[in-house]
């Protein structure tokens, strides 16, 4: 009975610490700013060399404008990481909700397979006059 309630009151405050501590459950990173409450960005690979980042932004409210301003796909060279492709909010309209709370949208890069892979994410969102963003990087994933 006594290893029972042990074993209990530990499961109850391993709980508690989790909720009072937080664990993040992806790659996405939770950042207080006025705007901008949070960005969840993760990486894949989709077979034939292709690899898909996805993304999900989320304002502090209804924003004016909230997604992503950029998105770079790097491709690790060495022990470096080069610039493969960017797509911007000016060549790839997509990257941009409007009078939202959260957009997700995603992009795809053709590389090739074996090579190792990761995207930054510009997340942003604009209420009013006032605006934030910042960079998200994702999970590394090899092509396949």
């Amino acid at each position: 009975m006594k290893k029972h309630a042990f074993k209990t009151l530990t499961l109850v405050l391993a709980l508690v610490m989790a909720f009072v501590i937080g664990v993040p459950a992806s790659a996405g990173q939770l950042r207080a700013s006025r705007e901008l409450a949070s960005c969840t960005v993760t990486m894949y690979a989709d077979g034939n060399g292709k690899v898909t980042a996805e993304f999900t932004t989320v304002a502090v409210g209804v924003a004016d404008e909230v997604g992503a301003t950029k998105v770079v796909i790097q491709r690790k060279v060495g022990s470096s990481w080069v610039t493969a492709q960017t797509f911007t909010r000016s060549s790839y309209n997509n990257l941009i909700g409007q009078n939202r709370i959260s957009y997700s949208n995603e992009v795809t890069h053709n590389g090739t397979a074996g090579q190792q892979y990761r995207a930054i994410v510009t997340a942003y969102a604009k209420i009013g006059s006032g605006s934030t963003s910042d960079d998200y990087t994702t999970n590394t994933v090899i092509a396949t």
